[in-house]
C-alpha cells in the first residue's frame, strides 16, 4: 500500500454558510478530496445586515444559524474549489476568506 503524498498546506480557507447548505456544501467538498482531503465544521451564529434572516427564531433573536467550514489547504487547490463553488452554487449568502497559513503539521 502506498502513501499519498500531501500537498504542502498554506492556506486557510474558511467558508460561512447557512445551516441549510449543509448537506449540499459538505457533499460537494467529499467530491472533490483532491482540494480538501479534511476539513473542519462548527456551528456558529453569524450577526449583521446582510444576513437573510428567515425563520422567526431569527428575526427574533436578530442573527442566523450559520455552519462555518475550515479547511487548511494548498493556495492553488483553495482557488479551484472557490472557483467550483462560485460556479455550481452562486449564492450570495456563501461568504468565504482565504488567510495565509504559516504553519500546518500533527504531533506524531
Amino acid at each position: 500500500m502506498t502513501e499519498r503524498s500531501e500537498k504542502h498546506r498554506d492556506c486557510l480557507l474558511t467558508l460561512v454558510f447557512p445551516a441549510s447548505l449543509e448537506e449540499t456544501i459538505v457533499e460537494h467538498l467529499l467530491d472533490h478530496e483532491e482540494w480538501a482531503a479534511s476539513f473542519s465544521a462548527l456551528r456558529v451564529e453569524g450577526h449583521g445586515h446582510a444576513l437573510s434572516l428567515r425563520d422567526p427564531a431569527e428575526q427574533v433573536r436578530g442573527r442566523s444559524r450559520r455552519l462555518m467550514v475550515q479547511i487548511a489547504i494548498n493556495g492553488e487547490d483553495a482557488t479551484r474549489l472557490v472557483e467550483h463553488f462560485r460556479d455550481t452554487l452562486p449564492n450570495p449568502e456563501i461568504v468565504y476568506w482565504r488567510v495565509p497559513l504559516s504553519d500546518y503539521g500533527r504531533f506524531s
